[in-house]
């Protein structure tokens, strides 16, 4: 396999991706070295080992309809060609309009907004390729982004709401707030100070959780450790929404929405179960609207009452003997 990501003697090309752990309360993963490319890099001649050959050898494959940018009016590009016609740019950024456009070139459409979400789009895509041999803890998409507009979102649904905008859907955001996320996107292997101030690895943790020790008791209890990515703590901590401080203790039976927030704000959510004694257990039922909260409980019968349910079948297989 062609290592497409190997540092050459070409300004466009970056580093190999690495992750470097720092100890603030926790162990945090910060963004070094993303292997992404500029519009430049995408656009230039393919030849040897440049990422140019990547995307002569795999557009196909990967975009087999086209790669489209966009939402109610978009923009497709059907061959590596097109792309190459389109990018690099720089000048206005604004939403699409008139329908679909195929095959835009710079000249018939001048949009950067446009160009970096294309070379972002291909950064993504083709990750799997710059980093085939690369020992990273998440991918691009699942980044989180640790900036406003866009603080606690993934870099996946950044890029959704940035197609939304350039489709012309404009109510939440503006077309600068894309342009800074998407340029620090496309060159992070280039500005990695910046990219670190935009990117962080996303929060995960581990929790334990006791039972209550008999029916009618409320000693149930939630343990929180061994917390990764973010930008460090201190933490804070939320039980179904209300803040809360550790130990989590006196819980009674039922499901818990655990949420635990770093210094700037990048969470995570975990749904936790906390049982009644071994008579009964409770299990949640997912809120398909929202998968980080459930929406009802249910109890499940002890394995003892089920037992004793007779075997009809048996019974009346006996009875015709």
């Amino acid at each position: 396999m062609i290592n497409y990501s190997k540092k050459m003697n070409l300004p466009y090309l970056i580093k190999s991706m690495t992750l470097v752990s720092i100890i603030i309360f926790s162990q945090v993963y910060t963004c070094k070295g993303l292997s992404t490319f500029t519009q430049g890099a995408w656009s230039s001649t393919s030849r040897g080992q440049h990422v140019g050959a990547l995307l002569e050898k795999e557009f196909k494959k990967e975009f087999p309809m086209g790669l489209t940018i966009g939402g109610f009016h978009k923009i497709t590009f059907n061959s590596v060609a097109a792309i190459k016609a389109f990018l690099p740019q720089a000048g206005p950024s604004k939403p699409l309009t008139g329908g679909t456009s195929i095959n835009p070139t710079k000249e018939s459409l001048k949009n950067e907004l446009a160009a970096e979400l294309v070379t972002a789009t291909l950064n993504i895509k083709f990750e799997k390729y710059l980093n085939a041999q690369q020992n990273q803890s998440q991918p691009l998409k699942n980044l989180k982004v640790c900036v406003s507009p866009f603080l606690n979102m993934t870099v996946h649904e950044v890029m959704i709401e940035a197609n939304e905008f350039l489709g012309g859907n404009t109510k939440n955001y503006k077309a600068e707030d894309f342009l800074l996320f998407l340029k620090a996107l496309n060159n992070a292997g280039y500005d990695e100070i910046n990219a670190q101030q935009y990117f962080t690895q996303p929060l995960q943790l581990s929790t334990f959780q006791s039972d209550v020790s008999s029916t009618g008791m409320k000693n149930g209890s939630i343990e929180v450790s061994n917390i990764t990515g973010g930008l460090g703590g201190p933490y804070q901590y939320q039980i179904n929404y209300s803040p809360a401080k550790l130990p989590l203790t006196n819980l009674a039976p039922g499901v818990y929405v655990l949420e635990v927030s770093d210094r700037i704000g990048i969470s995570v959510k975990k749904t936790i179960v906390i049982n009644d004694a071994v008579d009964k257990k409770l299990n949640p039922i997912p809120n398909t609207q929202n998968p980080n909260s459930v929406i009802s409980q249910v109890a499940i019968p002890p394995t003892w009452m089920v037992n004793e349910i007779p075997n009809q079948q048996s019974s009346s297989s006996d009875q015709t003997k």
